[in-house]
């Protein structure tokens, strides 16, 4: 603020400004008592032997009252860094108005101007100059109050743009102690003394901050936000169905962060007005919604604005490859869904993987209740092997199936197979091929298999009231006749269109569906290799059937549990542990092949 300087009796001010670069006294100014100033106190002028310029961007000298750079030379110039070439040549210059070809002038980064008496204005750091969303923003400001805050040690304030034309503003802290507050009660907190547009997109915590080898922040070595985030939210905090999973991508991406959660407040996060725009611009290519920027006001977070999509009829656009992990340098790997043809089952255990393991579900066509359903399960393979291609044009690839999936991802290696692909891992999630195999290998297991099953619908009948059981056994009766019947199945009910306009298949509830494709697939021999993941409950005989099926090899997996109990935490454990040592067996086999130690078969 302007007004006048006050000095007791006859005494004088003397500014003094330098960089220790320049023998830290480069410019001196002396003020009286009662002389008036400006916003700022002037630095004076060059002292002698150094000279002072204030330079464009171009290098070029402005004139008097436009900022610019300062910059210093003379004789107290340092020669520049000892042992830190690569910094004295970006610092110290040669002096384009001196010719001498052995002078230098040094950057500072400072912020000056000329003064109409030659003196010299200091305005800033040039490297502290943030302007974001139209917004000037000294960053000095909040790096007071957040040094105001008992918790913070330390603190560095600067703006990031790791993705071109995204700037956000990050605040760098080092604590007093372990207590750190979190980032919604620090937000709340500088809200109090900070208007909205200078609250910062992100807060990261370091044990200290990086310096250079002359004491100052190096500001080159600060991480990026997401390197100081402390992980995934907590499990309740995670999506809970696929429409909240696209949603907190898009989260993700516009914060460029892992850890924010369905229950997170769009706005507590760092959120303003122009991400909110860009927001609803990807909510309406996700969804086609033309999304008001004020329901963001009213659904601040993922799980309420999931609701009030839901609500409102509104879905993603229909794709049968959906992202459950997308994050990693590894060759993804592919999870063909099963008996419901939901892949949100999958999500525990793409979590599961390695960090940089890729995962992506394969869901089935038509659970919109608009797309046409596909009528066999090579049709439904041939669109999965098209999705899959269309995202990985070249293999190998790493396909995965539960129950009926794994059926659908055996065909899916058949035609990869047939098309000149390599199937690097086959990996089969409880599935048995006990309706669909040849009879020359169904009937040696069928015998033991039968009277498995038997006895277990005998002991689960028998504890059933008089109707339900009736019901039970019939229903089980009319399995069997499916299963005998095989490519004659006939269900009732809906008909149900089929691609290429051929003739349609008679489908009722979605049961009825997955079984006549199953009933209807007829299995052949493989050439490749398969890994079996078996629960302990299902038959050993049933599950060995593979054996005759798989040409390469069959590895098996025992996961305790049953069938259902399969991807829930009780027995996930155990097999993403499984899961993790098939990959990483069949991405280093896969190395060897691509060395030329093995022969793609």
């Amino acid at each position: 603020m302007r007004g006048y300087l006050e000095l007791p009796g006859h005494g004088r001010l003397i500014n003094g400004y330098g960089p220790t670069e320049n023998t830290t006294f480069t410019c001196c100014g002396g003020f009286d008592r009662a002389e008036q100033i400006g916003e700022s106190v002037p630095m004076g002028r060059p002292i002698a032997g150094t000279q002072v310029y204030i330079l464009d961007p171009q290098g070029q000298p402005v004139p008097i009252g436009v900022r610019g750079e300062i910059y210093t030379g003379g004789d107290g110039l340092a020669r520049g860094y000892l042992n830190a070439h690569e910094l004295t040549s970006e610092r110290f210059i040669p002096n384009p108005f001196n010719p001498d070809s052995r002078a230098r002038l040094y950057k500072t980064g400072d912020i000056a101007r000329w003064l109409p008496d030659g003196q010299i204005e200091f305005l800033g750091r040039g490297d502290n100059q943030i302007k974001i969303r139209g917004y000037r923003i000294e960053p000095g400001e909040i790096e007071t109050a957040l040094r105001v805050q008992s918790e913070v040690r330390e603190v560095a304030v600067l703006v990031r743009e790791d993705t071109p034309g995204d700037r956000l503003l990050v605040a760098y802290l080092v604590a007093h102690a372990q207590e750190k507050p979190d980032e919604s009660t620090l937000r709340t907190r500088l809200g109090e003394i900070l208007p909205d547009y200078m609250l910062p997109n992100a807060f990261v915590w370091l044990d200290k901050l990086p310096l250079t080898l002359n004491g100052k922040l190096d500001r080159k070595a600060l991480p990026a936000p997401q390197a100081g985030v402390k992980g995934r939210p907590a499990e309740t905090d995670q999506p809970t169905n696929i429409l909240e999973l696209q949603l907190l991508r898009l989260w993700h991406r516009l914060f460029h962060r892992e850890d924010i959660g369905r229950h997170d407040n769009f706005f507590d996060l760092g959120g303003h007005s122009l991400l909110a725009a860009r927001l609803a611009t990807e909510i309406d290519q996700l969804l086609g919604c033309k999304l008001p920027i004020a329901a963001l006001f009213q659904s601040p977070t993922v799980e309420s604005l999931t609701r009030r999509l839901t609500a409102e009829n509104w879905v993603p656009a229909w794709k049968s490859l959906v992202p459950l992990q997308p994050l990693g340098a590894k060759p993804p790997f592919f999870l063909v869904h099963g008996w419901g043809g939901d892949v949100f089952v999958f999500l525990g255990l793409a979590r599961q993987l390695a960090p940089d393991q890729p995962a992506y579900g394969l869901q089935a066509v038509g659970l919109d209740g608009k797309s046409p359903r596909h009528t066999t399960l090579e049709n439904m393979a041939a669109h999965y092997v098209q999705e899959i291609r269309s995202f990985q044009p070249e293999g190998p690839y790493y396909l995965g199936g539960y129950s009926m999936g794994g059926l659908i991802a055996f065909e899916m290696a058949q035609q990869l197979h047939r098309l000149g692909q390599r199937v690097a891992l086959l990996a089969l999630f409880d599935t048995v091929p006990i309706c669909t195999i040849p009879w020359t290998v169904y009937g040696r297991v069928i015998p033991s298999y039968l009277w498995e099953r038997l006895r277990m619908h005998l002991r689960r009948g028998w504890r059933m009231p008089n109707r339900e059981r009736r019901d039970y056994f019939r229903g089980r009766w009319t399995a069997l006749q499916h299963w005998m019947v095989r490519n004659r199945v006939r269900l009732p009910v809906t008909p149900i269109a089929t691609p290429g306009g051929s003739q349609p298949l008679q489908l009722s509830g979605f049961a009825d569906y997955y079984l006549a494709l199953a009933s209807a697939y007829r299995l052949h021999r493989y050439p490749g290799s398969a890994d079996v993941f078996v629960s302990e409950h299902t038959n050993p005989h049933w599950a060995s059937s593979w054996k005759q099926l798989v040409r390469g090899g069959v590895s098996y997996h025992r996961i305790p549990g049953t069938h259902l109990e399969l991807l829930t935490p009780m027995s996930l454990p155990v097999l993403s542990i499984a899961l993790r040592t098939a990959l990483h067996r069949a991405q280093n086999e896969n190395i060897h092949v691509n060395h030329g130690a093995t022969k793609v078969p």
